[in-house]
């Protein structure tokens, strides 16, 4: 009907993520990028988000998808990862998604894709010169959107 359905917040960005369980280690060469976000159901229908829906694309231009990773119950009690879920009217959920990247690359932009019928890709932060600020490297930092700086998330 035209009315906003989604709100979706990039809350943080850390690179490379540390706090997995080192039984389940990324690919050699490879390492994780976890994007935490924010998803609120703005509509008046019911809303299905999935963590496959999002995308990171590093500064070279290459696509990552969504890859599972086991994080470790201290990482999972601050933050959990996100999960699958359908949110009624009004509920928000947040959660660390995880990526698998090639070692050493700079994140370029996170994108979600709301449903693969309808094929768009919705730019949620922008990293890089005159950008978002570049990730973290910390759990515990936070990107926060401030006007009229040179951190502000796109």
């Amino acid at each position: 009907n035209g009315q906003p359905a989604v709100a979706v917040t990039v809350d943080d960005v850390v690179a490379p993520l540390e706090d997995f369980n080192t039984s389940y280690a990324p690919q050699r060469g490879f390492e994780y990028v976890g994007v935490t976000v924010t998803v609120e159901n703005t509509g008046d229908d019911a809303l299905t988000v999935d963590p496959y829906a999002f995308n990171l694309v590093d500064q070279q231009g290459f696509v990552s998808n969504y890859t599972s990773v086991t994080r470790t119950e201290e990482a999972e009690a601050a933050t959990p990862s996100f999960q699958s879920t359908e949110l009624a009217a009004g509920d928000t959920v947040t959660g660390v998604i995880a990526f698998q990247v090639l070692a050493g690359t700079e994140p370029g932009l996170v994108f979600y894709a709301p449903s693969e019928s309808t094929p768009r890709h919705i730019r949620l932060a922008e990293f890089g010169d005159d950008q978002a600020p570049r990730p973290s490297g910390t759990p515990s930092a936070t990107i926060a959107r401030t006007p009229a700086t040179d951190d502000d998330v796109t």
